[in-house]
């Protein structure tokens, strides 16, 4: 695998990626990036999801993983 110095890699819990500590009126901060990966998904509430999705921009591709169950 060659390094690529234009690809950057971030990885976090939601809640720190969005910069949000869970109170309900604090913002989120919006997430720039071409792809998201979220492992867990299935772990996810929904006010948190909702969040995330938010802060998504137009275009971002997202993969989900989790459990079937």
């Amino acid at each position: 695998i060659k390094s690529n110095p234009l690809i950057q890699i971030q990885s976090g819990t939601l809640h720190s990626i969005l910069q949000w500590s869970g109170r309900e009126e604090e913002k989120t901060s919006p997430l720039f990036a071409d792809l998201v990966i979220v492992d867990e998904s299935s772990m996810i509430d929904a006010p948190l999801f909702e969040r995330f999705l938010s802060a998504l921009q137009e275009g971002t591709r997202l993969v989900l993983i989790g459990d079937p169950h």
